[in-house]
């Protein structure tokens, strides 16, 4: 399946089967409450489990951000989301990239 097959499909099954897609492509999982979420550990504190979830509407926008950056891109859209940056050692030239592309986007 393309990756953009279900982006213009907004309806109730369309979003559930992108979330479904982002799990079994082991970029996402689910949270105890079904909410889609991004494993983030270690990315803004050191030995820290921390994890982020992934609004409905933009499962599209994530799917984007790893698909063109990997990791890195998730990185980029945790980071935008919470109004902060990584560890410093994240901050790769590839991360601003990637935060520079999350910019035209939204």
């Amino acid at each position: 399946m393309k990756t953009d097959d279900l982006s213009d499909d907004l309806s109730e099954v369309g979003i559930l089967k992108k979330r479904i897609r982002l799990v079994a492509d082991d970029i996402a999982f689910f949270g105890f409450d079904s909410t889609l979420v991004l494993n983030c550990g270690d990315t803004f504190a050191y030995a820290c489990a921390d994890a982020e979830e992934v609004p409905d509407d933009q499962i599209d926008l994530v799917r984007r951000m790893h698909d063109k950056f990997g990791y890195v891109g998730l990185t980029a859209w945790i980071a935008a989301r919470r109004k902060c940056e990584p560890l410093i050692q994240l901050r790769t030239e590839a991360y601003r990239e990637a935060r520079a592309f999350l910019e035209q986007q939204i």
